[in-house]
C-alpha cells in the first residue's frame, strides 16, 4: 500500500530467486530485486494548526504586549498544494498593575560648605528604579540627605621617635627597634593619614661572640595586642658556657577604626499633641578611633514623630476649680500661642 494518504508517498514490491533457487554454482538471478514507484502525488493545501495560548506579558507593572502563535502543519502543504493564508502570529495589549516606584542609589556626598568649623554636606537619590507608572505609588521616604561636619578637616603628623628598645643580644648581631605615632595631630573629619613608616629598626651588637655555639632561634611569640601596636619575642640559648638571648619586634601596628555604640532608648515626647519629635543617640565608642582610625560613619542621631493626633480640649491644662471664665480663656489662649510657636 501507499506509504502515505497524500503528500507523495511511495509503494514498493519484491520478487525471489528461486524458479529455480540457484544451485552447483549455478548464477543467482539477474536484475533487481525490489521495485519502488511514487504514489498518492495529488497537491494537498496548507492548514493552521490551533492558536497557542497567550504568552506573559512583556513587563511586569503597566501596560505590555503579550504574543500567539499558529502554525501551517495540519497539514504542511504538498506538491503544488497552496500555502496557509492569514498571520502567523497575533499580538494584544496587557496591563498588571500600576508601576510603584523605586529609590535609585544615593549620589557621593557633596563638599562641606566649609572647610573649617562645622559645615554641611549633602546628598541625593532619585526615584526611577523604577519610576512610577500610571497610578503607581511615590517611593517613601526622603530623596535627599544633609549631614553635618562638626570640626575641621585636619591631616594627620607624626609624633616625635620613641627611644630605641635595647638590644635583642648582647653579641653577635641583635636588632632594635622605635616607634612614633600618628597623633600629633590624629587626623580628623575626613583628614589624611599620615605617610610614611611608623617604625624603624636598628642592627646593634654585631661584634662575635666568645660564647657558643648557639642553639636555633625559638618561634615567635604571639603579639601582645590584635592592633594598635604590640610586642613578639622570641629567644634562643647556648650550652657552653650557659647564656640566652632573647629579640623582640613590633607587630599588629594597624589603626582601631571607630565603631558605633548601642542606640540609647527614645526620649520622651516633646509635645502631648499636635505632631513632637523624640531622640535617641549613640556614640563612636566600641572602640574608639586610635592612631588614625576612621570615625565612625553615619548619624550619632535619629529623630522621629510622635504624639501626631491634633490637640483637643481634653489635652489642654484644667484651670483651677472657681476659676473665673476670664482665666479659663487666657490659659487656652496661651497654650493655642505655644503650641504655635513651638
Amino acid at each position: 500500500q501507499c506509504s502515505s494518504r497524500c503528500d507523495s508517498g511511495v509503494q514498493t514490491r519484491e520478487r525471489l530467486c528461486h524458479s529455480p533457487t540457484p544451485q552447483h554454482g549455478g548464477k543467482s538471478c539477474s536484475g533487481p530485486h525490489i521495485q519502488t514507484r511514487d504514489c498518492n502525488s495529488h497537491p494537498f493545501d496548507g492548514q493552521w494548526s490551533a492558536w497557542t495560548p497567550w504568552g506573559h506579558c512583556s513587563v511586569s507593572c503597566g501596560a505590555g504586549l503579550q504574543s500567539r502563535y499558529r502554525f501551517c502543519s495540519s497539514p504542511r502543504p504538498s506538491g503544488s498544494g497552496l500555502p496557509c493564508t492569514g498571520p502567523h502570529h497575533e499580538d494584544q495589549v496587557c496591563i498588571i498593575a500600576p508601576c510603584d516606584g523605586g529609590w535609585g542609589q544615593w549620589s557621593h556626598w557633596t563638599e562641606c560648605t566649609k572647610s573649617c568649623g562645622g559645615g554641611v554636606r549633602s546628598r541625593r537619590r532619585n526615584c526611577d528604579s523604577p519610576s512610577p507608572e500610571g497610578e503607581g505609588n511615590y517611593c517613601e521616604g526622603l530623596g535627599s540627605k544633609c549631614q553635618s561636619v562638626p570640626g575641621c578637616h585636619v591631616d594627620g603628623g607624626w609624633s616625635q621617635w620613641g627611644a630605641w628598645t635595647e638590644c635583642s643580644l648582647s653579641c653577635g648581631g641583635g636588632v632594635k627597634f622605635r616607634r612614633r605615632l600618628c597623633d600629633n595631630p590624629s587626623p580628623q573629619s575626613g583628614g589624611r593619614g599620615c605617610l610614611g613608616d611608623a617604625e624603624q629598626q636598628r642592627d646593634c651588637n654585631t661584634h662575635l661572640c666568645t660564647v657558643g655555639p648557639w642553639l636555633p632561634w625559638s618561634q615567635w611569640s604571639e603579639c601582645s595586642v590584635s592592633c594598635g601596636g604590640g610586642q613578639q619575642y622570641r629567644s634562643r640559648v647556648c650550652s657552653s658556657p650557659a647564656c640566652s638571648g632573647r629579640q623582640s619586634k613590633i607587630c599588629n601596628t594597624h589603626v582601631f577604626d571607630g565603631g558605633w555604640s548601642r542606640w540609647s532608648p527614645w526620649s520622651r515626647c516633646d509635645k502631648r499633641c499636635g505632631g513632637g519629635r523624640s531622640i535617641r543617640t549613640r556614640s563612636c565608642s566600641s572602640p574608639p578611633p586610635k592612631n588614625g582610625g576612621k570615625k565612625c560613619a553615619g548619624e550619632k542621631n535619629q529623630v522621629k514623630p510622635c504624639n501626631t493626633k491634633p490637640c483637643g480640649e481634653s489635652d489642654l491644662p484644667r484651670p483651677a476649680f472657681g476659676s473665673s471664665l476670664f482665666q479659663h480663656m487666657a490659659v487656652y489662649l496661651q497654650e493655642c500661642v505655644f503650641s504655635l510657636c513651638r
